[in-house]
């Protein structure tokens, strides 16, 4: 596992001997004093985020208008403790580290003036009056500059992912493409394997007109299908919506056009039945 800190902390390791001990109220205060102090920007990165004083103060900086950013290590990011679950509904943006890498010194960087570093894990069995723990950082532009240029990489470093956004939907699946003469003759075959492929999905059905019908006000149109060993002529039977049949008015015997509905299998001898058509495509 690769510790960021050797990486992102290597030009500020000095800090310590530069930086005043924690405020007499400990580790935890100090950092909620920090955050509250925050007009403008407010950024965080650390290893773990279980302080609920300390999400308060996020969530209250965000509302009076500060750009509020959070870098968490992935692994603490959705255990049962952690509070970055709590700033999702605020949209305040929480991203991790990528695999494999974890961050061993955390950070408060507030108005990109004045900073907090120390121990990992910000959570009450890791905080409290331990003075040892929390570096204040104040008048030192270029330990400061370090911070946030440390940051800003992080979070301009596209591995570092948004934890919290919403998993984007999968796209929809394109419609099985089949000609009418495949699907007539996949169901003459072995109807449960072709069932198995096609009953209940969207298809898209290509193929040549026979006819337009109406029946019981519902409009269906026939794709012709040829022989099949020596056997009678077969049908594919598209059932259009009342919102669609006006697309089939222009259409005459021996069109090719493409129909996308769903399958109901062959519920009528020598007939392959889609519903809830729509007519998408017209080949002169």
């Amino acid at each position: 596992m690769r510790v960021l800190a050797i990486a992102l902390f290597a030009s500020i390791c000095v800090l310590a001997t530069l930086s005043a001990a924690a405020d007499p109220g400990g580790c935890e205060k100090a950092l909620v004093d920090i955050a509250g102090s925050a007009r403008m920007y407010l950024d965080i990165c650390a290893h773990t985020f279980a302080l609920p004083s300390l999400t308060k103060e996020l969530l209250a900086a965000k509302e009076r208008g500060v750009d509020v950013r959070l870098m968490l290590d992935r692994g603490n990011a959705t255990v049962s403790w952690t509070q970055a679950i709590k700033l999702v509904p605020a949209r305040i943006p929480v991203h991790g580290t990528p695999h494999g890498e974890t961050i061993k010194e955390s950070f408060l960087l507030a108005d990109r003036r004045i900073a907090a570093v120390g121990t990992a894990e910000w959570k009450p069995a890791q905080t409290g009056d331990r003075p040892g723990d929390l570096r204040i950082i104040r008048d030192d532009p270029a330990a400061i500059a370090s911070l946030i240029a440390a940051f800003d990489r992080m979070w301009g470093d596209r591995r570092y992912t948004d934890l919290m956004a919403p998993a984007r939907p999968a796209p929809p699946e394109k419609p099985l493409m089949v000609s009418a003469d495949e699907l007539f003759d996949a169901y003459e075959e072995n109807a449960v394997a072709a069932d198995e492929k096609y009953r209940e999905k969207t298809i898209t059905v290509t193929g040549y007109v026979d006819h337009v019908e109406m029946d019981r006000g519902t409009a269906i149109l026939i794709f012709e299908v040829t022989e099949w060993r020596d056997r009678l002529r077969g049908w594919v039977r598209c059932r259009f919506p009342n919102e669609n049949m006006g697309k089939l008015a222009p259409l005459k015997e021996g069109d090719k056009v493409a129909v996308t509905g769903v399958c109901r299998g062959k519920p009528l001898p020598y007939s392959v039945v889609l519903v809830s058509c729509d007519l998408t495509k017209i080949t002169p």
